[in-house]
């Protein structure tokens, strides 16, 4: 019956017939096969391309290791995990109170101080409620604070001097930072 109907045309409807079957199989190509493969393409030349560039990124920061792992070797003693927050006072508390009287200096009251949060890390802090010395001595034992392990810090200084002698007096708050331990 088609083909009937077919042989029946002449040439030039023929033609036309054929160029309009080409035309609409070359469109059905394209929007079942060519587009979807040019879309999956595009999409994987994106993923590719960001792929290229977490590589690059990645690269970079490996270059620093050998660099950071130095950094991170030379204070590692510095920042300590740390124990309990009764332990780390007790140590802290003993280690002030041993660098006063390495210094020469007289402190008879000093407390703990609830530790603060400070991202990865807890300050803790011993307050030194008050303290005699002479001020070589108690630059001698500000010197040693800043020069111990764990980063101790003096972050108030009161200070006045004691009549009627070469001695001065006043507190101060010492701060320590140290990693939270997983004890």
């Amino acid at each position: 019956m088609f083909l009937d109907r077919l042989d029946k045309l002449r040439t030039r409807e023929k033609i036309g017939l054929l160029v309009a079957v080409l035309v609409l199989l070359g469109l059905l190509i394209d929007n079942l096969v060519v587009k979807p493969v040019l879309r999956t393409m595009a999409r994987m030349d994106t993923a590719i391309e960001e792929a290229e560039s977490r590589l690059a990124y990645n690269l970079g920061v490996l270059r620093w290791k050998d660099d950071v792992e130095a950094q991170y070797a030379a204070l590692e003693g510095l920042l300590l995990p740390g124990g309990s927050e009764a332990e780390e006072a007790d140590k802290m508390t003993a280690q002030i109170d041993r660098l006063a009287r390495e210094a020469g200096m007289q402190v008879p009251a000093m407390g703990s101080l609830r530790p603060a949060s400070r991202g990865a890390c807890e300050e803790y802090a011993v307050e030194i409620k008050s303290f005699e010395a002479d001020l070589p001595n108690l630059l001698t034992f500000l010197y040693r604070c800043r020069q111990a392990p764990g980063l101790l810090k003096v972050s108030k200084l009161a200070l006045e001097p004691k009549r009627d002698s070469g001695l001065a007096q006043g507190s101060m708050v010492i701060t320590k930072v140290l990693l939270r331990g997983e004890s």
